[in-house]
């Protein structure tokens, strides 16, 4: 039993027998359960020319009584360019991080770094027990977990994404991701056990640094934060407490109602941050990151603050109904930054006047991780923003 392309948007493929055997099989059983509703394969290698990954769907086509159904048309969606932007994104300090993807229910590879896996059943057992944990959950989560491959231990973030059964994965090595972990851990053993000892260690370590106290009680409140789960850990921007740029990339991937409901991007970009922490200490320069992400969340309470740089923050407003207006989200930003320009005063090291580069787009299509670059040419070309003069462009169709 096998399927024959009938027409196809590509002559060269007329006439070519896209699946058959158990494949076959498995998607006819596909579309019965989906009836006139549209069947999502997910992410696959093109049965057409074996080659190129796709977002398959199909819809099934019965006859008159709709009892049979007779075959079926189809839609592929390229997806080499999501592939490619996975592949390539990198988390700082996770230089060996890569992404897989399966489907819990079928069991199989949606795509990995090997894209030839594409569709292939799973054969590790640390995998098969991921679908044994998600093949009948209903909503979508995220958790972490350790498996092992001939080529070492590897320690991954999952997040499951219920209707289409498919479970995203960020894996790296476990020696790569528990490098800080054990350092923190260590840390505060000694603490506990002695302050003094603690003390004269990071005096040695820090001695070409002034104010060692101050360094410590900073250092203190970071590693408090690192407790938290490898999940805030993958997604999270420990000092600012906003989303980093793999979460930002990965929810704008999920995104399908921007059309009728269009989005709203802010750029808030620090400027000559280096030189504020030449001039004012690493501190000053931590607790400048930390006011703008607060400020942002504060002033612009409807919107996700998210660190996508480590002088740069992007806010993402979702509007509804027609709500907010672009006069609101630009009142909002620009009270963001009324607030953001305030000095402030450095103990011993003098007045900072913080300077920024802001822009601001509208997107109903296309929304993924490029909003960041094109609101990045808006600013460099801008340059300095002023108070009642935000950049902004509308980009919706």
């Amino acid at each position: 039993m096998k399927s024959e392309t009938l027409a196809h948007s590509n002559p060269a493929s007329v006439g070519v027998v896209s699946r058959e055997g158990s494949r076959l099989v498995s998607l006819q059983e596909d579309l019965n359960r989906a009836q006139d509703k549209v069947n999502v394969e997910g992410i696959m290698i093109s049965p057409a020319d074996k080659k190129t990954p796709i977002v398959s769907m199909q819809r099934a086509v019965f006859d008159s009584t709709n009892d049979r159904m007779i075959g079926y048309v189809g839609l592929a969606i390229k997806t080499e360019d999501l592939v490619k932007k996975l592949e390539n994104m990198k988390t700082q300090g996770l230089e060996q991080s890569f992404y897989s993807m399966i489907d819990v229910k079928k069991r199989v590879y949606v795509f990995d770094e090997n894209m030839e896996n594409a569709n292939q059943n799973l054969e590790l057992p640390d995998l098969i027990r991921q679908c044994d944990i998600y093949e009948n959950a209903t909503e979508t989560e995220s958790t972490t977990y350790e498996f092992e491959l001939p080529t070492g231990k590897f320690v991954g973030v999952s997040y499951y994404i219920p209707k289409y059964h498919w479970l995203l994965m960020m894996n790296d090595a476990r020696s790569e991701v528990y490098t800080l972990a054990y350092a923190m851990r260590m840390f505060f053993i000694v603490f506990e056990i002695l302050i003094i000892a603690v003390m004269i260690i990071f005096s040695y370590l820090n001695r070409k640094q002034e104010k060692v106290n101050q360094k410590l009680l900073s250092s203190v409140e970071t590693v408090n934060e690192t407790k938290k789960s490898l999940n805030t850990a993958m997604f999270g921007d420990i000092l600012t407490g906003a989303g980093n740029r793999v979460k930002l990339a990965t929810e704008l991937t999920g995104i399908t109602d921007a059309k009728a409901n269009p989005y709203y991007f802010a750029l808030f970009n620090i400027m000559e941050f280096s030189n504020i922490n030449t001039a004012y200490g690493s501190d000053t320069g931590d607790s400048l990151l930390v006011r703008t992400a607060e400020t942002l969340k504060e002033t612009i309470p409807n919107g996700e603050v998210y660190r996508t740089g480590s002088d740069e923050f992007v806010v993402v407003i979702k509007s509804e109904n027609g709500a907010p207006r672009v006069s609101d989200v630009l009142f909002s930003v620009d009270e963001a930054l009324k607030k953001l320009l305030v000095p402030e005063n450095v103990r011993g090291l003098g007045t900072l006047y913080p300077k920024y580069k802001v822009a601001a787009i509208k997107k109903n299509t296309d929304i993924d991780a490029s909003v960041i670059t094109i609101l990045k040419e808006m600013t460099n070309v801008k340059g300095e923003a002023m108070c009642g003069m935000i950049d902004f462009v509308d980009m919706t169709e």
